[in-house]
């Protein structure tokens, strides 16, 4: 056989073999797939809870207790709380105070403490917002609700009854509870010594006896009502220890602040 020929084979077997062995060489494995995604978190969801009262246009002589139908929830089982807003205004751009509160089965309320400064007197307004505390997520604003405050005080619930509020502009600062009533505040409609039929008790007199349930002594309640632009004509009589008016004067006796009607000039 001719040695030429051989050589010439074996070389192009090697070359074969070389080009074989270095494909092989060059393959890579199949890359291994990424594991699926995790499924995404449900979305937690709370509706809006639903103001049962006090009802729009409802009065309230001190706190009333704000109540209202719990809220619904998904995809949570953290226990709700309730967050009550309180404003002078309807937008609620500016919020006077808030309470939160726990969830309590079917309706949840709040009573604010007797202590509780309001903004105002006359209306204000109340939402309420359920909230996860754990998750961060809230519901939205409970339908708003307004509702007329006056403070609790028996000369206030006279007033905004017969006249529809004690003071229709600027009003007294203080704390209540000073004077005490004594006989003669019903509610009744008198004849007076001279033949004039009158409204009693009269606004004038009412307003008088709040600044001295404020603790104004008479002189300082008189003067304080006609510097802030209430008329009155009342006059303290320090020496009998009473107030006059046209037809009636408040009497101190016995540590307390009788209402009598005059009898004569």
């Amino acid at each position: 056989m001719n040695t030429r020929f051989l050589r010439a084979s074996f070389a192009v077997f090697l070359a074969v073999m070389a080009v074989a062995c270095g494909g092989t060489a060059a393959l890579t494995p199949a890359p291994t797939p990424p594991p699926p995604a995790p499924a995404p978190a449900p979305v937690i969801s709370i509706t809006a809870p639903t103001p049962v009262g006090p009802a729009g246009g409802a009065t309230s002589f001190g706190w009333p207790t704000f109540t209202v139908n719990n809220a619904t929830k998904a995809n949570t089982t953290n226990p709700l709380v309730y967050r009550f807003d309180i404003s002078s205004r309807e937008d609620f751009a500016t919020v006077a105070f808030s309470a939160t509160v726990p969830e309590t089965l079917g309706q949840t309320s709040y009573t604010p403490s007797s202590t509780q400064q309001a903004p105002s007197e006359g209306a204000l307004y109340w939402r309420v917002l359920a909230i996860d505390q754990p998750n961060a997520v809230q519901s939205p604003a409970s339908v708003v609700q307004s509702f007329t405050y006056y403070v609790n005080t028996e000369q206030n619930r006279i007033a905004t009854q017969l006249y529809g509020s004690l003071w229709s502009g600027a009003r007294p600062t203080g704390t209540h509870g000073r004077a005490a009533f004594g006989p003669g505040w019903e509610v009744r409609t008198i004849r007076s010594f001279d033949g004039v039929t009158f409204q009693s008790p009269p606004l004038e007199i009412l307003r008088v006896y709040d600044l001295l349930d404020l603790g104004y002594d008479p002189d300082s309640a008189i003067n304080w009502i006609r510097s802030n632009g209430y008329p009155t004509v009342a006059v303290w009589y320090p020496s009998v220890a009473a107030i006059g008016f046209p037809f009636q004067y408040m009497a101190l006796i016995r540590g307390a602040w009788e209402l009598v009607v005059r009898v004569g000039a």
